[in-house]
């Protein structure tokens, strides 16, 4: 007789862990409601207005030069590690202590800056605002000891940075390495952390570098360098099956599908998704791979050039950053490939970039980027083939 117990799925501690806490504890919004709004619409079933996001989830963000995609992400680690709530004492003639609430998570967030641009003095300046204006919001009539207050705020930006873990690789190998060593990184470094969201920018920084490397050695130019992708691909799930990270990765935007149109072709090679591609004949053809994307952000600039390439390499001096009063409306086209409804699902979303960082634009005040007719064409152009 046969013993049912070897029927039973064995699980490691951290596996079952992180399944429980799949299951039972999202990891909330991505505090752009807009955003936030267009995937509830596109996951009604495993979405909530709690959480627009799951554990597990992989969103790339996709766009020109300058297009705001690290801006973007700043905004994402910014909400994620600062704490829900801060307690300050303000010095002034009130002796009780007040609460800020920021509802941010206070959890980690890992980020392999693979273009060497990242800037923690930026995302420490764009924090520092957001804070001030909060507490500037929250009790407006206050007069607080600035200096009493700022040794404060420093405190919880200090706390706050610390949940910020940066890694430099310097090519596909160096990256899939990386990304393989982290569950030990995660065991040995981050005992009491939990890494809610895993960032890669720059996923195909290494595309050239990789193509050289094939051309160099094979001698045929036409030959894609799907081995570096398939190691980067292979760790990458191996990390997200342990850990279940919000994933977040930015691409180069190099080959528009069309003179016209808002999207681009994927030009990193199998066994990288590229879940809207189609055959020949115009049926749906998405390319097979082990990493699934869960939403693909499409950032769209709406002057065709690139007003904010001075915020792509930001430099140390804070005070250069661009006059926050000034800010720059970028938009993005949200795709979600069929999941909880059997069509691709098509939507918008907008925020502004400035000195002060991302500014979430109230939705009433959201305008599509595009014609409606433009809109249809678009969707048309989804079902062609090597579109991305």
């Amino acid at each position: 007789m046969s013993n049912p117990l070897l029927n039973v799925e064995t699980l490691t501690g951290s596996s079952f862990v992180n399944a429980a806490l799949k299951a039972k504890c999202p990891p909330g919004s991505t505090f752009v409601s807009k955003l936030d709004e267009v995937i509830n619409i596109a996951l009604p079933l495993t979405t909530s207005s709690d959480s627009s996001l799951n554990r597990g989830d992989v969103l790339e963000i996709q766009g020109p030069s300058g297009a705001g995609k690290t801006e973007l992400l700043y905004f994402l680690a910014m909400t994620t590690i600062l704490p829900f709530s801060v307690t300050l004492n303000t010095g002034s003639d009130s002796p009780e202590d007040v609460v800020l609430y920021l509802g941010s998570r206070g959890k980690s967030v890992v980020v392999c800056d693979c273009e060497g641009r990242w800037s923690m003095r930026r995302l420490h300046h764009i924090m520092e605002i957001l804070l001030w204006q909060r507490f500037q919001d929250a009790f407006p009539e206050m007069d607080p000891d600035e200096e009493m207050m700022a040794m404060q705020l420093q405190e919880v930006l200090d706390e706050a940075l610390g949940r910020i873990h940066l890694f430099r690789p310097i090519s596909s190998g160096s990256l899939a390495a990386t990304l393989h060593m982290l569950p030990h990184y995660h065991y040995t470094k981050m005992q009491d952390e939990e890494i809610c969201m895993l960032m890669i920018d720059g996923v195909s920084s290494f595309y050239w570098q990789d193509r050289w490397k094939v051309e160099s050695t094979t001698g045929n130019v036409w030959k894609s360098p799907s081995y570096a992708t398939a190691g980067v691909v292979r760790s990458l799930q191996s990390f997200r099956a342990s850990h279940n990270p919000v994933t977040i990765l930015t691409n180069w935007a190099i080959s528009p599908l069309s003179n016209k149109s808002h999207f681009f072709k994927q030009h990193l090679p199998p066994p990288y998704p590229a879940p809207f591609e189609t055959a020949q004949d115009g049926t749906p053809a998405p390319r097979t791979s082990p990493l699934e994307i869960t939403h693909h952000i499409t950032l769209v600039n709406p002057h065709h050039h690139s007003p904010l390439s001075r915020h792509e390499s930001l430099p140390d001096d804070s005070t250069t950053i661009a006059d926050p009063n000034e800010p720059i409306t970028i938009q993005g086209i949200v795709r979600t490939p069929p999941r909880d409804v059997a069509e691709t699902i098509i939507n918008h979303f907008e925020f502004r970039v400035a000195g002060a960082g991302v500014t979430v634009v109230p939705l009433a005040e959201v305008e599509l980027p595009i014609e409606e007719a433009q809109i249809e064409r678009t969707i048309e152009e989804a079902a062609s083939p090597d579109v991305y």
